[in-house]
């Protein structure tokens, strides 16, 4: 269905020659090549709802943008990410988008912070008497 994409510009603007796109909007399969206009790159493409996590290779080089939001993965990568769940062309109503915004950051951060919990054992061990 349409409504289930949003069309979404990448930017990269921090210099190089050469700059692909890659991610988990296409399972970080292949790298796009960017589009370059004077010193900055875009790449247009239509995103499903949700976050998706993306990363630039410049000039051969893996890098993330410092400007746009970033997210460690489990490893320690540091990787861009975007979020186009709630993604909405009109303006409605502000209440309603806040709460739901909250919510789903208050989501994303604990998955985050799960990932090495289960390394540390919990804290189970603090229940036995």
């Amino acid at each position: 269905a349409e409504e289930d994409t949003v069309p979404t510009v990448f930017r990269w603007e921090h210099g190089g020659r050469n700059v692909y796109i890659t991610g988990t909007f296409n399972g970080w399969s292949r790298q796009i090549p960017m589009h370059r206009s004077g010193n900055d790159f875009t790449y247009i493409h239509n995103l499903k709802r949700g976050k998706h996590a993306f990363k630039f290779i410049v000039d051969d080089e893996w890098r993330f943008a410092p400007d746009q939001p970033t997210v460690a993965d489990i490893e320690g990568r540091i990787n861009n990410f975007i979020d186009v769940t709630d993604f909405k062309a009109y303006t409605g109503d502000k209440e309603f988008e806040n709460e739901r915004h909250a919510d789903h950051c208050a989501v994303f951060h604990a998955q985050q912070t799960y990932a090495g919990d289960d390394s540390t054992g919990g804290d189970s061990t603090g229940d036995k008497k």
